[in-house]
């Protein structure tokens, strides 16, 4: 199909005149196009759209409610569940049934509560009844040992399956499905309470008194020393940071560094920095040079996307390679200076610096990042982006790209899965524990390579090698509404594949990319802040909603947290014991 020559045949009557196109389309947009490829095989988005058709609709109905807790979250299916001394008030929720002439008898119901911040993936079974039509289920939550005075990290999920073998689905199948996070608020303090800052990660010295932590600098690298063993090191002229390993153990970020001073390290890459583009994807490459680009020379599409009021109906992909954010060609990262700060058990690298254009020179950011490094290993990496010029135009993301060593493949967060998803297509993946690997997760499901296989609402993520070694990432960012000093952990996006974004951008088709297996070649991870939603109502026009667009003109401030760990150590242990707390409403464990 795709060797075929389309011709296109445009008559106006009215004018008795004629526009004769021919175009081979298939060297622009490929004709496999949809939610299925043409083996069958579901896209990530079937489990959207299922989540959107199911035949039942799901709300949380709460018994009781008080006007101090109602807010827009009570509409983002979260149940209230109050809690008066050991006993907690039942959990109603209500189906209402969507088809026309059918009930829902034919459907048999469960219950699972699962615990995101236990280390032992702790998770209950709860006994359904069946419920009427457009009835109640109505559950009682005593005497499972839930943790009721921690985190707001349970997740109730709800699913309805066929009862019996039908002539289009077999017993079991999945009809509907739905997900609740519960928030435990004791009943007595429900009126005034205020809200409790969470605290961050204390970056304080955690080793033995025989640990030394030391930091040195020159010309070419700055370098931390743990027990005169490199740690961390950083490029003193460009402040990009080029390796990273966890104490006595295992190479994380870049390669190894046991002699950082040899000569082929001068041309050694930067393996963490700042990211604001993307591989454009089928709906970020959809604007009005698509419509006019087969009448039109190129270089007048250049010209037309400078004209006033057109901009914004050119693509997404236009707009970006317009202002200098392609991911054929990433802005770079300018440094203005390095300081270098040692306290007890503690060093700070502060580099303050611009994101430049590749494109035209212009500056779009000032960005000021911070090393900061303790004696066990734990890495805060602090950004604080500030536009320097006008910009109207959407960011794709906003966060950091590392390379992480080759042998840390095996991947395990906490967040949406277990297929990939967008802030503006998520529902339809369900909040859980899940393990993946990076050949698994960097398979692209698309014709085009693009961009392809986030994960979002993740309270962390964690690589590790064959032997259980590993790091564990995290995120917080400033509370503007507690004043900049207050620090708050939140949800981040994450990304992992065996490709950079350059060579998914620049493949038109799956066999341009070369075949990569785990451990064999580098981990490309983006850890994002913001991601941009990626749209899908039609692909011939910029279509992503408001809501799901990053607005390239305000500041952001963020601090990714890269924890390493040992065999053995648990990811989800790792962090309580860090006191991080993926909710602004609690504070975290002591």
């Amino acid at each position: 199909m795709t060797q075929t020559t389309h011709t296109v045949v445009i008559y106006i009557y009215d004018s008795y005149m004629y526009i004769y196109l021919q175009c081979k389309l298939h060297t622009r947009y490929p004709y496999c196009k949809g939610i299925f490829s043409p083996d069958r095989e579901p896209h990530p988005a079937v489990a959207e759209f299922k989540y959107l058709q199911q035949p039942v609709s799901f709300s949380s109905c709460p018994l009781i409610i008080n006007s101090h807790e109602r807010s827009k979250d009570c509409s983002q299916n979260i149940i209230l569940v109050h809690v008066l001394e050991k006993d907690l008030s039942p959990v109603r929720i209500r189906l209402q049934n969507r088809y026309s002439f059918l009930g829902l008898s034919h459907l048999s119901w469960s219950c699972r509560v699962i615990d995101t911040h236990s280390t032992t993936n702790a998770a209950w079974d709860l006994p359904v009844s069946n419920p009427t039509d457009d009835g109640y289920i109505l559950l009682n939550l005593n005497g499972l040992g839930l943790a009721t005075d921690g985190d707001d990290s349970h997740w109730m999920t709800i699913t309805g399956k066929l009862a019996e073998d039908t002539p289009w689905a077999d017993k079991g199948h999945v009809v509907a499905q739905s997900q609740f996070q519960l928030c435990f608020r004791p009943t007595d303090k429900l009126a005034g309470r205020a809200a409790t800052i969470p605290k961050r990660i204390e970056m304080t010295s955690t080793t033995k008194p025989s640990a030394k932590l030391d930091v040195s600098s020159n010309s070419r690298y700055t370098t931390v020393t743990l027990n005169t063993e490199p740690i961390l090191v950083v490029d003193s002229q460009s402040g990009a940071l080029l390796s990273y390993r966890r104490p006595s153990g295992i190479q994380i970020v870049g390669e190894s560094m046991t002699s950082p001073s040899r000569n082929n390290r001068a041309a050694a890459p930067a393996t963490l920095v700042p990211n604001f583009t993307r591989a454009a994807t089928d709906n970020d490459r959809g604007g009005i040079e698509l419509h006019l680009g087969f009448v039109l020379p190129s270089w007048s599409m250049k010209l037309l996307g400078r004209l006033w009021g057109i901009q914004k109906m050119c693509s997404y992909n236009a707009q970006w390679n317009a202002v200098g954010l392609s991911s054929d060609l990433p802005p770079k990262f300018v440094c203005r200076s390095v300081t270098v700060r040692q306290e007890t058990g503690l060093v700070s690298i502060r580099v303050d610096g611009s994101i430049v254009s590749r494109s035209n020179g212009n500056v779009l950011f000032r960005q000021l990042m911070e090393y900061r490094i303790n004696e066990r290993g734990v890495l805060r990496v602090t950004n604080h982006t500030t536009p320097q010029t006008d910009n109207n135009v959407p960011l794709p993301r906003v966060g950091i790209a590392m390379i992480l060593h080759k042998s840390l493949f095996v991947i395990r967060y906490c967040g949406r899965g277990p297929w990939e998803n967008y802030p503006d297509r998520n529902t339809g993946s369900m909040v859980s524990v899940y393990s993946s690997t990076a050949q698994e997760m960097g398979s692209s499901h698309y014709i085009v390579p693009g961009e392809f296989g986030n994960r979002t609402d993740c309270r962390y993520c964690s690589f590790r090698n064959s032997t259980g070694e590993g790091v564990c990432v995290a995120m917080e960012e400033s509370d503007s509404a507690a004043g900049n000093s207050h620090w708050k952990n939140t949800k981040l996006n994450f990304s992992a594949g065996l490709h950079t974004q350059e060579e998914l951008n620049r493949a038109r088709h799956t066999i341009d990319l070369e075949d990569r297996v785990d451990g064999e070649h580098a981990i490309h991870v983006n850890i994002d802040y913001k991601m941009m939603g990626v749209g899908g109502d039609c692909s011939w026009k910029p279509c992503v909603y408001p809501d799901f667009l990053i607005n390239g003109n305000q500041e952001f401030k963020y601090s990714v947290m890269l924890v390493p760990f040992s065999r053995g150590e648990d990811t989800a242990q790792i962090l309580n014991e860090l006191r991080i707390s993926h909710d602004a409403r609690h504070c975290t464990h002591n």
